[in-house]
């Protein structure tokens, strides 16, 4: 009896030490686990705030962009504007002091020929001015009005290709950035989930080591007087028996 009371709490113990390792180390699992959720979630949190601070200041560069260029087509059409009057009412000035000269020349002919003399040395029918004068002067007003309308839409167009590819490659990358945070929104939540059934995992984890400790020491409570003395008893039963057979012999030889 005593022999099947020993087997009995020896293999309980042993099933008892057994179970309580595999929880200890289910809980070192599920620690570790619960370490990578949490610096995976961290680390998604501040990628997740450094990718919308992204697409926030894309944004304003973007809408500054858009005023500025607001403001260069608007200076533009001035500058245009301000070209083409100045070279349409220099024209008109340029035409009028052609007319003038020229029947101005055109009396001077007149009247050379009613006196009968022969036109002034060096006297030329009238041509356009080329160069020197005030028709000159004006004309390169105007040459220089015309230079600086063939630069103002050179650098119009150039401005407005600029801005537009700064718009394509700011759209492009709010839409990368966009996709981004919504891959790792969703890992997230998939983290918070897993981290949320790790810590319920952990919990439980804990309740069964409790339990099991209080099973280890109620089975301690009944087997250790057992262990601890059974070679003791075993020992003076055997001496008992020894003892016994003895006194039987001497019977039977009586």
């Amino acid at each position: 009896m005593r022999s099947k009371k020993r087997d009995y709490c020896i293999e309980e113990l042993h099933k008892l030490t057994l179970q309580t390792d595999d929880e200890y180390h289910e809980k070192s699992n599920l620690e570790t686990k619960q370490a990578d959720l949490e610096a995976s979630i961290k680390k998604l949190t501040e990628e997740i705030a450094a990718a919308n601070a992204q697409v926030t200041e894309t944004q304003i560069q973007m809408k500054k962009s858009s005023e500025v260029r607001e403001q260069e087509s608007r200076d533009f059409t001035v500058v245009i504007a301000d070209a083409r009057a100045t070279q349409e009412i220099l024209g008109k000035a340029v035409a009028k002091l052609n007319e003038f000269y020229a029947r101005k020349a055109a009396l001077l002919q007149v009247t050379a020929r009613r006196a009968g003399q022969a036109p002034p040395p060096g006297f030329e029918p009238y041509k356009k001015a080329g160069g020197g004068g005030v028709v000159a002067m004006i004309e390169g007003i105007i040459a220089e009005s015309r230079h600086v309308e063939t630069h103002a839409v050179s650098d119009n167009n150039d401005s407005q290709l600029a801005y537009e590819e700064f718009m394509k490659d700011s759209n492009k990358e709010i839409k990368m950035l966009r996709k981004q945070i919504a891959d790792q929104t969703a890992q997230k939540s998939a983290d918070d989930a897993d981290l949320a059934s790790v810590k319920a995992d952990l919990v439980q984890n804990f309740k069964d080591l409790e339990a099991l400790n209080d099973m280890d020491q109620e089975v301690h409570t009944d087997c250790d007087f057992v262990l601890k003395n059974f070679e003791q008893r075993q020992s003076s039963r055997i001496n008992e028996m020894d003892a016994l057979n003895e006194a039987k012999a001497m019977m039977s030889q009586a």
